[in-house]
């Protein structure tokens, strides 16, 4: 202690304004390391999994059947992936463990329907695994290749709780079609950095609807918008025009078009519309009918349409944290100019570290002041 502690700390009490300095400049330079991309920062690392969950995610209508060649297609790469690995492993004779497929919901994510199935992998437990989960991932996507049809395969290990993805970016504006084309560039630009995986919207597309606009010359009859959709509810899905008592029940009678008349998209076409003047046309001669695929779901925060983008990155290839701070640099205010009204908001890990970061401030603040004034009753200065 005399030695060496006692005479450092001496010439430190000594010459204050230059350990402050060095303590100052020593701090300076680790978070520029930090800010400037040098050094990666990871606040929330990956814990390996002995599970790798590959979703599919068809069109919404498709059949059945068209999701279970698309299931099987995922399970049969996966004895490539057991050939491939099995050899490196000493613990078990082979990586896969056990395969359990799930079709009509997913136990992983939250969509429901024909459309949707999940394959479970178990492989060797972590602790005697040689084989890293993110090269089983991507060598497991790489051999099944491209799936017809499918709006998005994605290959993942499980996560309890709401998930915090590495990066996750919020499209906020009020035109739609806009964020769709500024979901799909930015989707684009992700998949440009090196260690992104798993990109991800959820503007996906949903089923066929008909959209309806109607002509100028549907003013003339006096036909407007609202006349048009009451009457085709009506007649596709029914309208309640009397009740009568039968004993004890009250039974309401309900009028619609035959199923004949009400069961195919070019029904919606011919569907006879009653004027004011008690004439019938058909809805092709008062309005436009085009027949597309909507979105399956809609969200919105602070009054605005919103669209995630959100995606994982794998550690031994690329930084979250760096990838946004590249993205804020210039692709986002070009996203912005581009598509006026269009605001980005930095989600997911981002979020929390700024919301960590302020509440460490704050708190050490708190704690210097607090110190400040104990230590100021106790030597009575």
């Amino acid at each position: 202690r005399d030695r060496l502690y006692g005479r450092l700390l001496d010439w430190s009490l000594a010459h204050r304004a230059i350990t402050f300095a060095a303590v100052g400049g020593l701090s300076l330079a680790a978070a520029g390391l930090v800010a400037g991309g040098r050094l990666s920062f990871r606040p929330m690392p990956d814990m390996d999994s002995s599970w790798i969950v590959a979703s599919i995610l068809m069109p919404e209508g498709a059949d059945a059947g068209q999701t279970r060649a698309a299931a099987a297609k995922v399970e049969k790469a996966l004895e490539a992936v057991d050939d491939h690995f099995s050899p490196r492993e000493t613990a078990a004779p082979s990586l896969v463990q056990h395969v359990s497929s799930f079709y009509g919901s997913q136990p992983q994510g939250t969509a429901r329907g024909s459309h949707v199935a999940e394959v479970w992998l178990e492989m060797i437990d972590t602790e005697f695994r040689v084989a890293r989960l993110d090269d089983v991932s991507a060598y497991w996507k790489a051999q099944v290749g491209d799936i017809a049809d499918a709006v998005q395969v994605t290959f993942e290990q499980p996560m309890l709780g709401p998930p915090i993805r590495p990066i996750h970016i919020a499209l906020l504006g009020d035109d739609l079609a806009g964020l769709d084309q500024a979901s799909s560039q930015l989707q684009e630009k992700l998949r440009s950095y090196a260690g992104v995986k798993n990109i991800q919207t959820d503007l996906k597309p949903g089923k066929q609807e008909a959209r309806i606009q109607l002509k100028e010359s549907a003013a003339a009859l006096g036909v407007n918008s609202s006349l048009v959709a009451n009457q085709l509810r009506a007649g596709f899905f029914g309208e309640d025009v009397q009740q009568f008592q039968r004993g004890d029940e009250v039974v309401d009678v309900s009028v619609l078009l035959h199923p004949r008349d009400r069961s195919s998209l070019s029904d919606v076409e011919y569907f006879p519309i009653l004027t004011p003047a008690g004439a019938h046309v058909p809805l092709y001669e008062v309005a436009n009918v085009d027949i597309v695929r909507g979105y399956s779901s809609l969200s919105r925060l602070d009054g605005k349409s919103v669209v995630h983008v959100i995606a994982d990155v794998d550690p031994a290839a690329g930084n979250a944290a760096t990838i946004l701070g590249d993205l804020g640099k210039e692709f986002f205010p070009r996203l912005e100019q581009q598509f006026p009204g269009l605001s980005v908001r930095l989600r997911g890990e981002a979020e929390e570290i700024g919301e960590t970061i302020g509440s460490m401030i704050r708190r050490t603040i708190v704690g210097v002041v607090a110190i400040f004034i104990v230590l100021s009753f106790a030597f009575r200065s």
